[in-house]
């Protein structure tokens, strides 16, 4: 397992980190904006890479899917329309 410690979001650290040859990525960093940065340019490197982000807000939740995050984890205090009413909600359909 290839480990680094760097700012996903910054040109040539997910290639650094194999992100080409990679199964999954876990995204959870609180900034929507960064996150999707790094959600589009993995998908961009690895069309059939898992890739799992967080989200704090339906806005967020439409973002990052739109970016190519194949499964949203949704946190907030309270749930999201249709989804459980734990106060995390897991998207589990695949969509990208």
């Amino acid at each position: 397992m290839t480990v680094l410690v760097d700012n996903a979001a910054a040109p040539g650290v997910l290639e650094a980190a194999g992100i080409g040859n990679a199964a999954r990525l876990i995204v959870a960093i609180p900034n929507v904006y960064e996150a999707g940065q790094i959600v589009a340019r993995a998908r961009a490197a690895n069309a059939g890479l898992s890739i799992i982000a967080r989200a704090h807000s339906d806005a967020d939740v439409e973002h990052l899917e739109q970016l190519g995050a194949s499964h949203v984890v949704w946190v907030s205090a309270r749930p999201r329309a249709g989804w459980s009413s734990s106060p995390v909600s897991v998207q589990t359909e695949a969509t990208g």
